[in-house]
C-alpha cells in the first residue's frame, strides 16, 4: 500500500477534491499499512505480485508456443499458418491478464465510487447508492437506488471494514469490525 499527495495515480485529476484529497492505494498485502481518512481517495486494485505469475505464465508458454510463431511445428518440421496464428494468440494470453491487473481496480472518494473495468469506467455518485450487496462467490457489488448494480473489482469481503471508512460511513461496515 502506498500513499502520496502528489500520488494521482487512479484519480480524476479534473475534480477540485484532488487538490485537496490524498490518494491511498490497497492491494491486498498490506491493508494496515497506511491509515486513511474519511476524505482520502483510496483505490483497490489488485497486488503487484500477481505479475510475477503471469510473466512465469509466459515463460512456459514461451516453448510451445514460441516455435508456432516462426512457423516450426514442436516436432522440428513445418508450421501450418494456423499453428502460427495459434501460437501468437496464446502468446498474448499472458500480456492481457497482465492488463487486466494493471487497469481493474475500484475506486472510493469523497464524490463516491468509481469502477474501473477493462472496457470501461463506471462512476456512481453517492446520492446515486443505496447499499452494497455480496455475491455467492463473495463479489462486493454497489447496488443504486435504481436496484441496477455495478461490480466493485478488487473490492473483497474482508475490505469491507476500509470500504466504510473511504466512503465517509456511507456504505456502513456490515462486518462490524
Amino acid at each position: 500500500m502506498s500513499s502520496s499527495p502528489d500520488d494521482t495515480r487512479g484519480s480524476d485529476t479534473s475534480t477540485a477534491t484532488t487538490e485537496a484529497t490524498r490518494v491511498v492505494t490497497t492491494d491486498h498485502t498490506s491493508d494496515t499499512a497506511v491509515p486513511f481518512n474519511a476524505g482520502d481517495r483510496v483505490v483497490f486494485k489488485h497486488p503487484g505480485i500477481a505479475l510475477l505469475g503471469v510473466a512465469l505464465f509466459a515463460v512456459c508458454l514461451a516453448p510451445i508456443a514460441g516455435p508456432w510463431t516462426v512457423g516450426r511445428a514442436v516436432d522440428g518440421g513445418t508450421a501450418s499458418m494456423g499453428l502460427q496464428v495459434l501460437g501468437w494468440a496464446v502468446l498474448l494470453v499472458p500480456l492481457l491478464v497482465a492488463v487486466w491487473i494493471l487497469r481493474v481496480r475500484t475506486v472510493i472518494g469523497p464524490d463516491g465510487i468509481r469502477s474501473v473495468r477493462i472496457p470501461g469506467t463506471t462512476a456512481i455518485g453517492w446520492d446515486e447508492v443505496s447499499g452494497i450487496r455480496i455475491g455467492r462467490n463473495g463479489a462486493v457489488y454497489a447496488v443504486r437506488t435504481d436496484g441496477s448494480e455495478v461490480r466493485l473489482p478488487a473490492v473483497t469481503v474482508s475490505q469491507l471494514p476500509r470500504v466504510s471508512v473511504a466512503s465517509g460511513g456511507r456504505i456502513p461496515d456490515i462486518n462490524g469490525e
